[in-house]
């Protein structure tokens, strides 16, 4: 017998006896605490058993983010001035809260959209005239924005290049003049230039990835002195808004100590928020990154720097195989429970907002929906992660969940002090671990009005819903492999 050969076996045994293990009373034990009080509830693995205790009337301080953003907006596909597919309810039921725009309309933006030579597509025109300007396709990507409900994270700068021509991407001649046409931007957007409108946008974000060579083809010195003179100038000129950068592509090489040690010598450059980038499959290597960036922002002072995650997706590798593979699984209810759980570990690093890459179906990315073959869009399975995750963001209120021995599941609850929900995953990066069959849960004390339980499984990869009764304090429920339920409680008594 070959050596490959063996291995299969061998993990096929460890797998099977893993299962028998959970099926057969594991010692896996989930402990929920809404809060310090006397309702308590238990939840039933297998032979195992979760308790929770709850006061709903005294919750956590710490508040659910908003990590269920995205990139690009609900409106897209333009040809001919109008365009093609129109999510802007989608994105409103979803309660998508975060929009930021990078590669809109790609590439280069159809030489309409967002990017500064959009914009302002004649360098040498005057940025302080009104005429200088083309906001009118941009205006009306926006407008759906708006429309849908969602904040705007206004990258300025260009969108990507990976057609090796370095379109764009070279380091503006005059820094000044740069920023003068970014400040005409904010002016439109916010105080009404040129036409335009009173948004109140407030996260500016100052180029993408200048760490990446598809992006910036200066020199990092000379993108550490774009971004110095940049957001100090749009600082004074507007005290109120974000700016921040630099969307990283990997906050763990050099480049980040060295942007730190270099705007931390001037006390005038601000950095309101960090923004970072990464492309995994394991929820658990988003936490680990997290962390680097926390602790890396934290040794230069920036303590109180929000930390923005604002590109992310699953990614098996970089490859045309990998990227196939990718959309497979995201476009499943695999990808359905990946999206749910990164969502989870972000909110137990503290990230303060995240946006996931990205919203338009014409790309190789798009979780949330695809053309349903009449020009219509129909939902996937990882759109009700956004909607399941926008119910505890409703909610508002973290309820603590303490865990031992959790296997591979992710779980996340909130609560608004009368109503309360718990969103829990399983999902594994490499799909080797068996599944959860059986979870029950056992009230105790008090009741509810309602009990909605809403699952996304292999079987429903649509997601549905029922609604429960608990009678004698107890319900079942199945977590499968790559499934995610949201147990929402309504109307405590």
């Amino acid at each position: 017998m070959g050596y490959d050969a063996m291995k299969k076996i061998i993990k096929f045994i460890l797998i099977l006896a893993a299962a028998l293990f959970l099926s057969g009373g594991a010692a896996l034990a989930l402990h929920f605490c809404f809060a310090e009080g006397e309702q308590e509830k238990v939840i039933n693995i297998g032979h195992s058993s979760v308790s929770l205790s709850m006061d709903m009337g005294d919750l956590t301080d710490e508040r659910i983010n908003p990590l269920h953003g995205v990139n690009n907006g609900p409106r897209f596909d333009y040809e001919d001035g109008t365009f093609s597919y129109d999510a802007v309810e989608l994105f409103r039921e979803a309660g998508i809260p975060y929009v930021r725009l990078h590669d809109v309309e790609y590439p280069y933006g159809k030489d309409k959209f967002i990017d500064i030579h959009c914009i302002f597509p004649d360098p040498d025109a005057d940025p302080k005239l009104e005429s200088s300007y083309n906001f009118k396709e941009s205006d009306e990507y926006i407008e759906a924005i708006i429309e849908s409900g969602a904040s705007i994270l206004f990258r300025l700068g260009e969108s990507i290049d990976h057609t090796g021509d370095a379109l764009y991407i070279s380091p503006p001649e005059d820094y000044q003049k740069w920023a003068q046409v970014c400040e005409g931007i904010i002016n439109h957007y916010n105080h009404g230039f040129a036409d335009g409108f009173e948004y109140g946008i407030e996260y500016f974000e100052i180029w993408n990835e200048p760490d990446n060579q598809a992006m910036w083809v200066g020199s990092q010195e000379e993108y550490f002195e774009l971004y110095s003179q940049v957001s100090v100038y749009l600082k004074e000129k507007f005290p109120y808004i974000k700016i921040g950068g630099y969307a990283a592509t990997d906050p763990g090489l050099p480049y980040m100590e060295e942007f730190l040690n270099h705007i931390s010598a001037d006390d005038d450059v601000p950095l309101d928020f960090f923004s970072w980038h990464l492309y995994n499959k394991n929820p658990y290597v988003f936490s680990s990154v997290s962390e680097i960036v926390r602790e890396k922002l934290d040794s230069y002072g920036y303590t109180e720097t929000e930390i923005i995650l604002d590109e992310w997706s699953y990614n098996e590798e970089f490859t045309t195989r990998g990227i196939n593979d990718s959309y497979k699984a995201i476009s499943s209810n695999r990808g359905a429970a990946y999206v749910s759980s990164v969502m989870i570990e972000l909110q137990n690093k503290g990230i303060s907002k995240a946006m996931y890459y990205d919203a338009n179906l014409l790309g190789v990315w798009c979780c949330l929906y695809e053309d349903d073959g009449s020009g219509s869009l129909k939902t996937l399975p990882a759109y009700n992660s956004f909607a399941y995750y926008d119910r505890l963001y409703e909610l508002g209120s973290r309820i603590h969940v303490n865990a031992q021995g959790s296997g591979n599941l992710h779980y996340l609850a909130a609560g608004d002090g009368k109503d309360a929900a718990l969103l829990v995953t399983n999902y594994e990066a490499s799909g080797d671990w068996p599944a959860v069959t059986e979870l029950s849960l056992e009230v105790k004390g008090g009741s509810f009005d309602t009990v909605k339980v809403s699952v996304t499984d292999r079987e429903h990869p649509e997601g549905y819903s029922y609604e429960l009764d608990i009678e004698d304090g107890e319900l079942k429920l199945r977590i499968e492999e790559d499934s995610l339920a949201l147990i929402e409680f309504y109307g405590r008594t």
